[in-house]
């Protein structure tokens, strides 16, 4: 919460600053508040970010996810079917492990987005942290 009063107060000092003192300052001490600027709200900016991706990266996990079930039920048939098989059970299992595992991740409380709140950052994120 301390941050978000930094912002409101740092903001209206830079605006100052800029239409007071920053019209004749120099391309150095412009870069200088802008990088003051960037430091400040850098977090808020990646917290909007992920909050606009995430909807997106959940429905494609939820996608590769109805995919990977799909493509298990058939190889299992397959495998079954055919005295050689054409996976071996470890392969299915493992397969079957990961999918269940990243289910239970799926549905927990921080990353459901129903249940996900703008205002904590998600254990998980859409995108990489820079």
């Amino acid at each position: 919460m301390k941050r978000w009063i930094f912002i409101y107060t740092f903001a209206p000092q830079v605006s100052d600053w800029l239409y007071d003192e920053g019209s004749d300052a120099d391309a150095a001490t412009y870069e200088a508040k802008l990088n003051e600027l960037k430091t400040l709200t850098g977090p808020l900016y990646r917290r909007v970010k992920e909050h606009m991706e995430r909807p997106e990266a959940l429905a494609a996990l939820h996608s590769m996810i109805n995919g990977s079930s799909n493509f298990l039920a058939s190889a299992r048939n397959m495998t079954t079917d055919s005295p050689d098989g054409l996976f071996t059970q470890v392969e299915l299992d493992t397969l079957e492990r990961v999918i269940n595992e990243t289910q239970v991740l799926l549905h927990l409380p921080h990353l459901g987005e129903e249940r996900a709140r703008s205002i904590y950052i998600p254990v998980f994120l859409s995108v990489k942290k820079q």
